[in-house]
């Protein structure tokens, strides 16, 4: 084969390999930018913080557990909104058998009020944290998620290194409810410390609970703020999370003391009488 010939073919392959490269650029899913480190109006919001690409720890005692599962999955309709555009909007919620013993199952009619889909929820039950952590992995690796949601108790340092890597690969929240009480080292973006707060004042009724409000402290953050603990209020109706301001429910200072004058003497009034 003379050296003109070689090189016509060396040519056509690699036009074909040109071809086969756009085509699998062209038919790729677009995926979320995760940068390395956080954005600054990302790390001053922490209903942004929390829907982040990659895996973010929500710890809890055991009487705030409750809570912090609705703190969950108010994450999974805030982050349903804002997937519904693209058409991606499924999530997957991994549980052991003894937490859904324990703190009950997703019920559909809970759901629609939180603002979920019930048929956009894809509910595993599983004997042990191992089976829970391998059904988040496979989920993340299949790509067609919006998101993962699991509850486990132990988790090494290992196994939130994979999940924290799958996360953050596929451009993707992973969010791990885990008890309070475990201590060991994770390699998870965030860590927050989920209590319940009172809720909101209802405008049409005192006496009744208004919007759903949460103590959130941030424990931990890669690249990130510094530990921070706020307020935040879930909206029903538009399906997102609202900072409440310090001062918003704070009582009124007290009133100063004033001596009383003396048993026997009229107090002296700043008015003067005129006319």
């Amino acid at each position: 084969m003379s050296g003109e010939t070689r090189g016509t073919s060396r040519s056509a392959l690699m036009a074909r390999l040109r071809q086969s490269i756009a085509e699998i650029e062209q038919s790729a899913p677009v995926l979320e930018e995760a940068p390395a480190a956080l954005p600054r109006e990302e790390a001053a919001d922490p209903a942004r913080l929390i829907l982040r690409p990659g895996l973010h720890e929500l710890t809890a005692s055991y009487e705030d557990m409750s809570a912090a599962r609705g703190f969950a999955l108010a994450m999974l309709a805030a982050r349903q909104r804002q997937r519904q555009r693209r058409g991606q909007a499924v999530f997957l919620w991994a549980m052991r058998l003894e937490d859904r013993r324990e703190f009950g199952a997703p019920y559909g009619p809970g759901l629609l009020d939180a603002g979920v889909s019930p048929e956009r929820l894809l509910t595993l039950y599983a004997r042990s944290s191992l089976d829970v952590l391998w059904a988040l992995e496979e989920g993340l690796k299949a790509g067609a998620l919006a998101g993962a949601l699991g509850e486990a108790g132990d988790v090494g340092l290992t196994e939130s290194r994979r999940l924290s890597l799958l996360a953050a690969e596929h451009r993707m929240p992973c969010w791990l409810i885990r008890p309070l009480e475990r201590k060991e080292a994770s390699a998870a973006l965030t860590r927050l410390r989920i209590r319940p707060a009172p809720s909101g004042r209802q405008v049409h009724d005192p006496a009744a609970p208004g919007a759903a409000r949460w103590q959130v402290e941030l424990e931990k953050a890669k690249a990130g703020p510094m530990p921070f603990r706020v307020t935040m209020e879930w909206d029903h109706e538009t399906h997102c999370f609202h900072m409440v301001a310090p001062l918003a429910d704070r009582a009124l200072p007290a009133a100063p003391k004033t001596e009383s004058p003396p048993a026997g003497e009229a107090a002296i009034l700043p008015l003067a009488r005129t006319g």
